[in-house]
């Protein structure tokens, strides 16, 4: 081995050399820092506690300031830290019990701050807390290993979804910080057996947190980052979650306080949760499941929500308030629940095996004309009455519910019905009865006719007082208790400030008992009631009427408060308003109804026919008006729905006729005609445009002339698996399962079977070499179907949807079921979502019609795509049409309200008001056949036209209303003589900003040129306008608008020199141009892949929804200046259109 030579010394005495002293230099700063670490750990070692255990645990949690603050207290209270130290068996589980009982000692002082009036729960957040104790916490004083970064040893950053962090219990305070964002691609973070994480808002799909002693949520102040994520926590416990999340969900986990709002989901299994201050939800069914919860003070549920096999300590006033669907409480306790704890405004709620220890008066209240509630097996220890608050005796079922050891009917006096009448029960005033020796009444033939309008006593109707008399007339009464009456029948004229009921708990010598006067809840089944009344009222206004001992009723000129609950043979309604119409159904004679208003209508029955005509309903809810009246008519005319919900008006049997109406807002099936239903429609208008409004089995229970395929929603015929369909399972012979996919692969090459596709397992499945599937709405992640001959989606009674990805496939159509569509070399008959989609890629592919299709998310694309037409396609998202034709765009055809583009693509024929621009729209290298006047409108966004040959354009083809603004450049046209609108935006070119009208005539030997709204790069651009060439001489006008261009353009006279080295530099810009373009292009290519492909992992399929507002790509909306931009003068904003049938 060659040894280095060694160098003779250069050094004599004191005389040292620049690089010997830069050694010694290095050799001291090395020197210093060793003795400081030295001195650290020497000064850390004498501060630790020389026991273990719980003195360990405490130093742990002490890492959190907060805990600081509960450990003084824990301390003071009870035994000192060096008591505890002291014993040896006091162990980790002994602490956890003894943080938990101060923890609930502290919420509780804090409970009672808050009824002294000084409690502020904002001010209860980490950081708050840490300032009143004097520390001020920020990320610079955790240590740098302890902040998840790319730079921590503790994470693996090339886990497939997203990092995983794995601290194994180190001293540290693990800190996801403020905005965290993640590479494209990564959705998740996971973070294992830490200590304490603080969560600052971040931009990730879901943070996973495992076995944490605690979790905590901080509220970053100074970045102000808008960002919210899917917090999932296993087996650990948290102080407060309050901040920066959008979906919570805890499994094994210990969580004191929760104070979120606008969140898609909340989830709790096995877990205990002390205080929930603040819960609200919208969009998934929210759930507790085998948990505990001590305190709810606030929760929202915008959901379906259930509670199952847990334990509520206390639901305060207010406490749960349901606005959606279904509630069910089940095989639970309930211990407190105080007044309108649970609030029920709709749906259906099932309490079901469930123990309550005190109910407060009106604890339920069971609200809204729609909402129900079934109480099964149900044991109240204590309660006041009343405890439970329905609107109606229709609107609930009891079974084998005791309250105080008493079982409950409708009758109990621990439920009260709002319909029942408002004066107790137990009153004791005067009562003057209708009968024929009172003062004011008077006998005519069989008629009693009594005059009380100077009375103010209660007046009572009883059958008792009036068996020789076949009619009463009341006239003026103020207050009126009536008995059922079953040989005597009721007039009333001007009874004003009048509650007219009949009390079915009370019997009279002639009367029949409430259960003998009974009609079945079940409308459906014919039952002849025992006896009734004949009621007429005129000129009056009442408060409620109860039909159950009421035949007909003829009203006019008339105000009712509430009118429900019956069977009537007859309703004639005349110059009527009634706020709440409800639970009623009619059979018989015809009923009519004519001027009337109704404030909220739910639940009408028509068995027999029903004469409309000028009626107004406010709010038409779900099943409001049912037909079931074979071989007969119903005529609705002149009638207006401010809004139609789904479902609101029912055909079962039998024709309805609906004639001049008027509906401002119909969702999508708001009319469904049954098999043996026919509808005929005349003369209705619809504000805005009807999409599937009217739903039918086949056109031909359409009796009027076929409204537009867009209007018309056709279901299928919902077959049966027979012995030559298939169910995809692991048990088919040509299916198979991959076990680390979650999958199952199916290929039926060679197979001749035809294949339903549904279920409710949470799977990808792929289907290859198939002969006809039929796709109903499953619990799927994704399907994919490969090389299949003929498929359709399916309609069921469930409403799932998935990701439907297509390879080689011929779809009969792609209605329902599906949020997510992938397609390539495809071919579809009509393309319909019924929802709206997540994304949309399709590749050369045809498509025949497309009707009322969106989305929002993703970026949608269509790259060489062939479509027939396009009806009602509306774009929230980043779209894309790249070398595709596009044969005809009707009217409402698209709308715009994102960044899109079309590129390399050809249009055919776009219909007046095919194309409305609310966003940006980008056409380049475009070719259209023809556009009709105001076929592509734009109406507060901008319409960029680049090298566009339009080939047949009428006048105003192109208009710009609501401050829209459009730009030519090298656009071409011909046909007949039209107008465009273009601006100035430079006020250099134009100071008064005024309209440019450019005219397709052209002016011989002149290019006409308008400025273009100028880009971040540069000031002033030049839009040049092609125009055909004509031999005939061109107009005055378009002579005079040419002299302003030039006149009033600073590119109208310059040099011949200027202009070339003009053009130069301007192709050297464009040069530079291209390549920067394409440069960018590759980046976003490189780092944003295309969505919905199918080689992406599993789980990305599963979460896509989870992810699309974080990790979609950033859409620069109003990256287009638009301050250059004005509208037309005298342009006026264009009313409402409506749509005709």
């Amino acid at each position: 081995m060659m040894k280095r030579k060694e160098e003779p010394n250069k050094v004599k005495g004191n005389n040292t050399t620049m690089g010997q002293f830069r050694d010694m230099s290095i050799l001291m700063v090395v020197f210093v820092l060793l003795v400081r670490m030295l001195e650290t750990l020497y000064v850390g070692a004498q501060e630790l506690p020389t026991t273990t255990n719980t003195s360990k645990i405490l130093q742990d949690l002490s890492l959190d300031p907060t805990h600081e603050t509960i450990l003084e207290g824990i301390t003071s209270n009870s035994k000192s830290s060096e008591e505890l130290s002291s014993e040896e068996d006091y162990s980790e589980e002994d602490y956890y019990d003894l943080l938990d009982d101060y923890y609930d000692e502290w919420h509780s002082d804090s409970e009672s701050e808050e009824s002294s009036g000084s409690f502020d729960g904002a001010n209860h957040t980490v950081d708050n807390v840490l300032a009143a104790n004097g520390v001020k916490h920020t990320v610079e004083n955790v240590l740098t290993d302890a902040i998840i970064s790319q730079n921590s040893t503790f994470c693996n950053w090339t886990a497939p979804l997203g990092p995983v962090c794995r601290y194994n219990n180190t001293n540290q305070v693990v800190v996801v910080p403020s905005g965290l964002m993640l590479n494209t691609g990564k959705l998740e973070l996971e973070i294992h057996d830490a200590k304490v994480v603080h969560v600052y808002p971040a931009c990730v799909s879901w943070v996973q947190i495992f076995n944490a002693d605690l979790v905590t949520t901080m509220i970053d102040t100074n970045n102000n980052v808008d960002c919210r994520t899917w917090l999932r926590i296993y087996g650990s416990t948290a102080d407060f979650v309050v901040n920066g999340v959008k979906d919570l969900t805890l499994i094994d986990s210990v969580i004191y306080t929760i104070r979120l709002s606008n969140q898609r989901d909340f989830m709790a299994i096995n877990s205990v949760i002390h205080n929930i201050e603040m819960l609200e939800w919208r969009g998934y069914r929210g759930t507790i499941r085998n948990s505990s919860v001590g305190t709810i003070r606030s929760m929202e549920a915008n959901d379906n929500f259930y509670i199952v096999d847990s334990q509520v300590k206390q639901i305060l006033k207010n406490g749960i308030v349901f606005n959606s669907k279904e509630f069910k409480i089940s095989n639970s306790t309930v211990h407190e629940v105080y007044e309108n704890g649970i609030r029920v405004t709709s749906g259906a709620v099932t309490i079901e095996n469930v123990e309550f220890n005190m109910l407060s008066k009106n604890a339920i209240t069971i609200a809204g004309d729609t909402a129900f509630l079934s109480l099964i097996d149900i044991k109240v220890h204590n309660a006041t009455k009343p405890c439970i608050i329905l609107p109606a005796r229709g609107r609930v079922t009891f079974k084998n519910v005791t309250i105080n050891n008493e079982n409950i009917t409708d009758s109990s006096p621990y439920i009260h019905f709002t319909e029942d009448l408002a004066i107790d029960a137990n009153y004791d005033g005067p009562i003057i009865y209708a009968e024929k020796n009172q003062d004011g009444c008077k006998v005519k033939d069989t008629q009693l006719i009594c005059n009380f309008t100077d009375n103010k006593e209660i007046v009572k109707i009883s059958q008792e007082r009036l068996d020789e008399f076949s009619s009463v007339k009341i006239i003026g009464s103020d207050q009126l208790f009536v008995d059922p009456l079953c040989t005597t029948d009721l007039f009333l004229e001007e009874v004003t400030g009048t509650l007219i009921h009949t009390n079915m708990s009370m019997t009279s010598k002639n009367s029949l008992t409430s259960a003998e006067t009974a009609i079945s809840s079940d409308v459906g089944i014919e039952m002849e009631r025992p006896c009734g009344m004949g009621v007429s009222i005129i000129n009056s206004s009442l408060g409620t009427i109860s039909c159950q001992a009421i035949k007909t009723i003829d009203m006019e000129n008339t105000k009712v408060t509430r009118l429900h609950t019956g069977t009537l043979n007859q309703l004639n309604l005349k110059n009527v308003s009634i706020d709440h119409l409800v639970d009623t159904a009619f059979k018989g004679k015809e009923s009519v109804f004519e001027n009337v208003i109704v404030k909220s209508l739910a639940n009408l029955t028509f068995y027999g026919p029903l004469k409309m005509s000028r009626f107004f309903a406010k709010t038409t809810l779900e099943g409001s008006l049912i037909f079931d009246h074979p071989n007969k008519t119903s005529v609705l005319s002149n009638v207006h729905f401010p809004k139609l919900y789904k479902g609101s008006i029912l055909v079962r049997s039998g024709t309805v006729k609906i004639d001049a109406c008027f509906i401002t807002s119909a969702a999508p099936m708001s009319i469904i005609i049954e098999k043996e239903g026919f509808l005929v429609l005349d003369d209705c208008y619809f504000l805005g445009v009807p999409e599937h409004v009217v739903s039918v089995e086949n056109k031909d229970q359409i009796l009027s002339p076929y409204p537009p395929d867009l209007f018309l929603h056709i279901r299928s015929n919902k077959t049966k698996a027979d012995h030559n369909v298939t169910i995809l399972n692991s048990s088919n012979p040509h299916c198979s399962r991959k076990v680390f996919t979650w999958s199952l692969y199916c290929d039926f090459a060679g197979v001749n079977t035809s294949l339903d596709v549904k279920g409710k397992s949470r799977q990808l499945i792929i289907i290859k070499n198939a002969n006809s599937v039929n796709i109903y709405p499953s619990l799927l992640i994704k399907l994919i179907l490969n090389n299949v001959v003929q498929a359709t989606t399916m309609e069921s009674e469930d409403d799932y949807s998935f990701w439907l990805e297509g390879n080689n496939v011929t779809f009969d159509r792609i209605h329902t079921g599906v949020h997510d569509i992938t397609l390539r070399y495809c071919r579809i008959n009509l393309l319909a979502p019924d929802r709206e989609l997540v994304d949309i890629d399709i590749e050369h592919t045809v498509i025949d019609k497309i009707l009322g299709l969106s989305w929002k998310g993703y970026e949608g694309v269509f790259n060489n795509v062939t479509v027939g037409e396009i009806n009602k396609m509306k774009v929230y998202g980043l779209f894309t049409i790249h070398g595709s034709h596009i044969e005809k765009i009707y009217r409402y055809g698209m709308e715009i309200n994102d960044n899109s583009k079309i590129i390399n693509s050809t249009l055919g024929y776009i219909a007046s008001g095919g194309i409305n621009i609310t966003g940006t729209m980008h056409m380049f290298n475009v070719e259209i056949d023809t556009i009709e006047r105001e076929s592509i409108v734009v109406s507060g966004g901008t319409l960029l036209l680049q090298n566009v040959i339009i080939k047949n354009a009428e006048e105003n083809s192109i208009m710009a209303i609501h401050k829209g603004g459009i730009s030519f450049q090298n656009v071409t046209i011909g046909g007949s003589d039209i107008v465009l609108h273009g601006y100035f935006t430079n006020s250099e070119d134009n100071p008064n900003n005024q309209s440019v009208i450019i005219h397709n005539k052209p002016v011989p030997g002149k290019i006409t040129e308008v400025p273009s709204p100028p880009t971040e790069s540069s000031t002033t651009t030049t839009t040049i306008v092609r125009t055909v060439p004509k031999k005939e001489s061109t107009s005055k006008s378009t002579n005079e608008v040419s002299k302003d261009f030039s006149k009033d353009s600073q590119f109208a006279k310059t040099e011949t020199n200027a202009q070339s080295w003009g053009w130069a530099g301007a192709g050297t810009g464009f040069l530079c141009g291209i390549l920067v373009g394409c440069a960018v292009f590759m980046v976003v290519k490189m780092f944003r892949s295309g969505n919905g492909k199918s080689f992406l992992p599993l789980v990305l399929w599963q979460v896509k929804d989870d992810q699309s507002e974080l990790l979609s790509r950033d859409s620069t909306r109003n990256s287009v200046v638009q301050d250059g931009y004005t509208t037309l003068p005298n342009t006026d904003e264009r009313s409402s259109e409506l749509f005709t049938i």
